[in-house]
């Protein structure tokens, strides 16, 4: 059994202990309901009536809880765990060594990644109704509190007196924090360069990460953070903190850069360098492509689960056949992709 974070540990461990089989866990994060972050404390996260319940219920029960929650992960043969920077936490927590199984993304062939300025930094497109203008930085997260998309929206008031042309682009359905997130637009005076789509195709979204000048990570306490690698796997360099999950996917100053936590004259900065000199944004781009491949593919992901399950039941020869299980990154304090014949229709829509 695989058994991924929770319930679905716990729930592997009572099958595994009834029918006396092995059992793997795999852990994005500690349960939040237990071991909650210090933005999910800041912002209240549990934004769900029943996450509510669920939460008063547990803390009636905690010491009951928290030991089922313990024993379900460490009592299996094999705990794996996102990457290296939430590994370190899920050690302190639970007092085991891990394997990371950072997640995985599908690189995209290089033939389709815009390594043409002229892609990026000239003319526009239209989607949603919207024109949007290049070049432009894109966030991809949920519009949620802890996601904290004001920095980038304060950066950008500033990256937009250096670059005027520049424009911040949301996808993503609407929520109860989206009207804050237009409101400081508003109030900063750039309501008209930030652009918020509403929800959008897999197609659309495809799009706007190959053609986009920067990814921006705001979150300031992300496990891992999903958008990251698959905006490195369509070659496009990234601005985040120095700070939780990025600090193993983002190589900084090769890769896109980690701003100082939480300046945000320092993330506008960052902002500022990759849109001014368009070839070091090209070579970042390529490199966090490569970084992609090599560290963050879904078969790298699926090759060292596999090998978790092969030791776990006892099948070590072929388990020793598969990928490295321990990452190689540094230890830091999968998504739908396009294909070439869609892309080949974005390239008669934009040039190359």
């Amino acid at each position: 059994f695989v058994g991924a974070n929770q319930p679905g540990a716990w729930i592997a461990y009572c099958m595994a202990k009834v029918l006396r089989k092995p059992y793997v866990v795999y852990i994005n994060q500690p349960n939040r309901l237990i071991y909650p972050r210090g933005v999910d404390q800041e912002t209240g996260w549990l934004t769900k009536r029943d996450y509510h319940v669920l939460n008063q219920v547990i803390q009636l029960i905690k010491p009951i809880v928290g030991l089922a929650d313990r024993r379900s992960f460490t009592e299996a043969s094999t705990m794996l765990t996102n990457g290296g920077y939430i590994a370190g936490i899920i050690e302190s927590i639970y007092g085991r060594r891990t394997e990371h199984c950072p997640a995985g993304c599908h690189p995209q062939p290089s033939s389709l990644l815009c390594t043409n300025p002229q892609s990026v930094y000239q003319g526009a497109l239209f989607m949603e109704g919207i024109i949007i203008r290049r070049p432009y930085v894109l966030i991809t997260n949920r519009h949620e509190p802890q996601k904290k998309f004001e920095y980038v929206i304060d950066a950008l008031a500033q990256v937009i007196k250096v670059v005027p042309e520049v424009s911040l682009v949301i996808p993503g359905p609407y929520t109860a924090h989206t009207p804050k997130l237009i409101e400081l637009a508003e109030n900063l005076g750039i309501a008209h360069s930030v652009l918020f789509l509403g929800q959008i195709s897999e197609h659309q979204l495809q799009r706007l990460y190959r053609e986009a000048a920067v990814y921006c990570y705001p979150a300031p306490e992300e496990d891992f953070g999903m958008g990251v690698i698959e905006a490195m796997a369509w070659g496009v360099p990234v601005v985040a903190w120095n700070n939780a999950g990025p600090t193993v996917t983002v190589a900084d100053g090769e890769t896109g850069f980690l701003a100082e936590p939480f300046d945000v004259n320092s993330y506008a900065k960052s902002i500022e360098r990759l849109l001014l000199y368009p070839d070091l944004r090209m070579e970042m781009g390529l490199a966090a492509h490569a970084r992609v491949e090599n560290h963050f593919s879904w078969d790298r992901h699926a090759s060292i689960l596999e090998g978790a399950i092969l030791e776990a039941v006892g099948e070590l020869e072929r388990a020793r056949g598969r990928a490295p299980r321990r990452q190689t990154l540094p230890v830091a304090p999968p998504h739908l992709t396009m294909s070439e014949a869609e892309a080949a229709r974005v390239d008669v829509e934009s040039p190359r």
